[in-house]
């Protein structure tokens, strides 16, 4: 008996200690793991543990421990981290949570950095445009207009008001950048101009514009892309192919565009006989560590069903499955509308 309780101390002294040092010092646990997952390239579990070291510090600070305990991170620090994270893995929702606690804390606190603050109003506004909230994103993207049109310009796009994107995109101003500009901003408002008459059915503008491009790469990355979804559009599949083939050797894709690029080209890889390289990209795309409703997940199950013809039903109902968990209100552009939600978010 006597030996029974000692072990019994022995044992509540270990887990008293256990329980003292996670108190003292599981943020720099938390934080390490937040690291790891990051070196993975799970960046939504990278947020999911910094978004507990800043639980953990909320609570530290309601303890008699707060006076002694140091942080490893500076608060602020971490919720940028963690947005970041956020719309990385392609959870939008929680990263705005956090831009918009960013925001709140520098307008509380007069913190004068214009550049920062309009960072992240941008951000902001570009998360809810991937939900359809473009009553929350468009008075946003107005008053960028004179710097950044292009978020608006796409906005509109996505929202079908062609009257109020050929108002912009024909302007004076935002023409002689598309024609005598050279850097990302001329390249995108091209792209825009080009997704316009792809969108009214004005096709040999297209033609003719992607036709008289030369040197400029940038520019010529964004005929090819139009153009191949022209052909695509027209079942012309094999042109199609080769056009995204030589997309997705450009150096200037980001990751997010690589990953809507190769949906494509396996949709092209199947349509054009190449079944066995459809099905290697889409296992390899289905691998991905997002957030498992972010858009390109919920995409990626929705045009699988091109892909896999004889999985065409249960595809499509995976798809309207994770849709569905997305909960987007009446205020949303896509709320029930799949085939928009899909198609602004991978830009086919």
């Amino acid at each position: 008996m006597k030996k029974f309780k000692i072990l019994f101390f022995i044992l509540l002294f270990i887990i008293a200690a256990g329980l003292v040092v996670i108190l003292f010092y599981y943020d720099t646990f938390a934080l390490r793991a937040s690291k790891y997952f990051s070196s993975k390239n799970d960046f939504h579990k990278s947020s999911v543990m910094l978004h507990s070291v800043v639980s953990y510090y909320n609570f530290i600070e309601k303890t008699p421990f707060a006076s002694v305990k140091k942080y490893e991170d500076d608060v602020k620090n971490i919720y940028i981290k963690i947005a970041d994270g956020y719309k990385q893995s392609g959870d939008f929702k929680s990263a705005n949570n956090f831009y918009n606690k960013i925001l709140s804390e520098y307008a509380n606190s007069n913190i004068e950095n214009e550049a920062f603050i309009n960072y992240l109003k941008i951000q902001i506004a570009d998360n809810y445009s991937k939900y359809g909230y473009f009553n929350k994103s468009v008075p946003i993207y107005k008053e960028f207009k004179n710097w950044y049109p292009q978020n608006l310009i796409h906005a509109y796009l996505n929202m079908k008001d062609f009257e109020k994107a050929k108002e912009i995109l024909f302007s004076d101003d935002i023409q002689e950048t598309i024609k005598d500009g050279d850097d990302v901003d001329s390249a995108n408002l091209f792209y825009l101009m080009l997704k316009y008459y792809n969108e009214t059915g004005e096709y040999q503008k297209i033609i003719a514009l992607t036709n008289s491009q030369d040197t400029d790469f940038e520019k010529d990355l964004m005929s090819e892309i139009i153009l191949a979804d022209l052909y695509y559009k027209n079942g012309e599949y094999d042109k199609s192919y080769d056009l995204y083939a030589e997309i997705l050797s450009s150096p200037y894709l980001e990751n997010s565009s690589e990953f809507n690029v190769k949906i494509k080209f396996a949709i092209l890889s199947q349509k054009t006989n190449r079944q066995e390289q459809a099905v290697e990209i889409f296992n390899e795309l289905q691998s991905k560590k997002l957030y498992k409703y972010s858009p390109q997940k919920i995409c990626l199950q929705y045009y699988g069903a091109e892909i896999f013809p004889s999985k065409k039903t249960s595809l499509l109902k995976a798809s309207e499955k994770l849709f569905a968990n997305l909960r987007l209100s009446d205020e949303s552009y896509y709320k029930n509308n799949l085939i928009d939600f899909c198609k602004a978010n991978i830009e086919f």
